[in-house]
């Protein structure tokens, strides 16, 4: 059994009127009934709490709250005043429950939490008793329930029940271990039964606690490890909301999802921040390597990592300061490259990386030295060995250009526009049109577009006079710029009318037969999804155009590993290239809005408000809890929990 607290409450009725009105009892006005009695109470903050502190603002009375080991923040406050004396701040802050609950309201309570895995209880009522019975996961659970139960055991005093109520810890729980109780028979005065250390309860003493409160451990123990089972995944779930972990293939943790932010493996190393707030580094096997004691991390790069750390506080005040938060670089193990003394720097991009002081741009090289004197008014990273600078106002009439690693002009700054270099051509602006350039700075493209008209996989998707179309890196036309979008969609072109109509092509600009489509997912192993008409049904087309899946899909997703996610009049549905369904997929939320694609892992995401993962043969990895999936090409995928469901 691990450490937790035993416990039950029992309130004898007699019919149901009596019942009724011992449920309707308001509990919090019996507090200074207990405190009359002296009856005593772990400090609790179930009704909320009231505090008084020497302080003239509810800023500063909340700092003081904080520092003194209170949890207590401005969504917590529900009134407060100054004092007579205006030196003080009195407050008054919410609780578990509102202050006018009931005992009714609490069971409902106690089952809410059940019913979430919050802690174990079994809850028995009838016309002659309420019975609880419970096996609390903490102390905090503890100091809680306490209050909350010997408050119903005086409610049943005051309407003329015999009840009780009593606790009972594991030794390992808490220092001291618990063992209390609160009894009431018929009209006699509350009594109460409290053991501060293991040592002053004899094995009799245990005995006679036992049969006096009727704390059945067997049973109440038995019931809890059935309830375990049952809502095992539901406390793992509790615990995941909102945080980021990885997945294996199989779907069991490499990495517990336990992170508020986890970045994805970037030579070996991943960054993530703790519920602290303070920033670390992981490596694959989820090792913590480098300790969390940043205020920001990003991914390495070229070997290094740049964090920000505090590096120094001045008091202000008695409770405000001031902070001195710098940038510096790391290795993998953490250790300093750079110090912490950059108040702004970006990632190293080859060799260089970029600095802003007094609102000038330069750059560093990994010594820490200052190779290009800030003294640019723009800059972007380096790519292809040159870095893309403005002298002058880069938003009306600077000048652009490319520089070397030193510092020294590649390319003079002539330019009213350009971009940064992508497959060794950068584009750049003249007299209001863009076009391309080499890395000698040679015009390969001229000047004829009305956008920025980058290179990508030897292709430029730019806007001319007619509309967009799609260009190769000479500017000759693969689809011809006569639509009003146009969009890669995997192995194909997308081309859009004015009409919203599509016009699909494959990548070396061949249309897709006679098809002008409603609308059309990503292409990807040699078939499209396709909706033929608006409102019809989904199929898919191969790269010649012909239908090579009928449409009879309420929708239908990419392709990968063969198989692909559709939904039919069913559900969602693993289907094969002939367009056969392989696999049902049971999901809570059948009606999914996306999918990926099937990658190398075997695995697919699902989307309709939160993702599901979901395997090749039709199998829920994770049911609809994630509002966040990447990686399905890797060994370790990346996953995020959504803050609740």
């Amino acid at each position: 059994m691990r450490d937790g607290v035993f416990c039950t409450l029992v309130v004898e009725l007699e019919g149901a009127a009596r019942r009724e009105t011992f449920l309707a009892t308001e509990l919090h006005p019996l507090v200074p009934s207990l405190k009359a009695a002296k009856v005593v109470c772990e400090e609790s903050a179930i009704f909320g709490g009231e505090f008084t502190v020497v302080a003239t603002s509810l800023k500063a009375a909340l700092a003081k709250l904080q520092a003194m080991g209170f949890t207590v923040e401005k969504k917590h406050v529900t009134t407060w005043e100054k004092t007579a004396d205006k030196t003080s701040i009195r407050l008054g802050t919410k609780g578990a429950l509102p202050r006018e609950s009931s005992a009714k309201d609490l069971i409902a309570w106690l089952e809410g939490r059940a019913k979430t895995g919050k802690s174990y209880y079994a809850i028995e009522e009838t016309d002659a008793r309420v019975a609880i019975t419970g096996y609390l996961d903490g102390y905090d659970d503890y100091c809680e329930v306490q209050e909350a139960f010997f408050l119903m055991v005086e409610a049943g005093r005051a309407c003329g029940a015999k009840s009780h109520a009593a606790f009972f810890a594991d030794t390992g729980l808490v220092d001291p271990p618990i063992y209390c109780g609160l009894d009431m028979t018929n009209d006699a005065e509350l009594s109460t039964i409290h053991f501060d250390e293991p040592q002053d309860m004899t094995e009799e003493d245990v005995a006679n606690f036992e049969k006096r409160f009727a704390l059945d451990f067997p049973a109440i123990a038995k019931g809890h490890e059935t309830w375990l089972e049952g809502f095992a995944a539901k406390k793992s779930l509790s615990h995941r909301h909102g945080n980021a972990g990885y997945i294996r293939a199989d779907g069991s943790f490499a990495i517990e999802a336990k992170y508020p932010a986890l970045g994805g493996f970037r030579e070996g190393r991943a960054s993530f921040k703790n519920a602290r707030g303070a920033w670390g580094f992981l490596d694959e096997t989820g090792a913590e390597v480098i300790a969390a004691e940043f205020t920001e991390a990003y991914a390495f790069t070229e070997g290094v990592a740049r964090v920000r750390k505090e590096t120094k506080r001045e008091m202000l005040g008695e409770d405000s300061w001031r902070s001195t938060i710098r940038y510096g670089f790391i290795d993998a193990n953490g250790k300093w490259v750079i110090e912490p003394t950059l108040a702004t720097v970006e990632d190293f991009s080859c060799g260089r990386a970029m600095i802003t002081v007094d609102t000038k741009y330069g750059f560093l090289n990994k010594a820490g030295d200052v190779c290009v004197p800030p003294t640019f008014d723009f800059a972007s990273a380096f790519a292809d060995g040159r870095a893309l600078v403005c002298v002058g106002n880069r938003y009306s009439g600077g000048k652009w250009g490319f520089i070397d690693d030193a510092g020294a002009w590649l390319i003079e700054p002539r330019f009213a526009g350009a971009g940064t270099y992508y497959e060794g051509h950068a584009p750049f602006m003249t007299d209001g049109r863009w076009g391309l350039m080499d890395l000698a700075g040679e015009i390969v493209v001229s000047p004829r577009y009305l956008q920025g008209a980058y290179l990508n996989k030897g292709r430029i998707i730019a806007r001319a006079d007619t509309g967009q179309g799609v260009f190769n890196a000479r500017g000759e036309v693969i689809v011809p710029p006569e639509f009003m979008r146009i969009t890669e969609r995997g192995e194909m072109i997308e081309a859009m009318y004015a009409d919203q109509t599509r016009a699909l092509f494959t990548l070396d600009g061949k249309r897709l037969g006679e098809l002008r489509v409603a609308d059309n997912g990503d292409a990807a192993e040699g078939l499209v999804p396709v909706q033929l008409e608006s409102r019809g049904k989904w199929g898919y087309a191969d790269l010649t155009g012909a239908i090579a899946i009928a449409p009879r899909f309420e929708v239908a997703f990419a392709f990968g590993q063969g198989h692909a996610i559709a939904r039919d009049a069913k559900g969602p549905v693993v289907i094969d290239r002939r367009g056969e369904v392989i696999a049902k997929i049971v999901l809570e939320r059948p009606n999914i809005r996306s999918a990926s694609a099937f990658g190398k892992s075997g695995l697919a995401s699902v989307e309709l408000g939160n993702q599901a993962i979901v395997a090749l043969d039709g199998r829920v990895v994770i049911p609809m809890h994630l509002n966040g999936v990447a990686g399905l090409d890797e060994s370790l995928i990346w996953i995020k929990y959504a803050p609740q469901d």
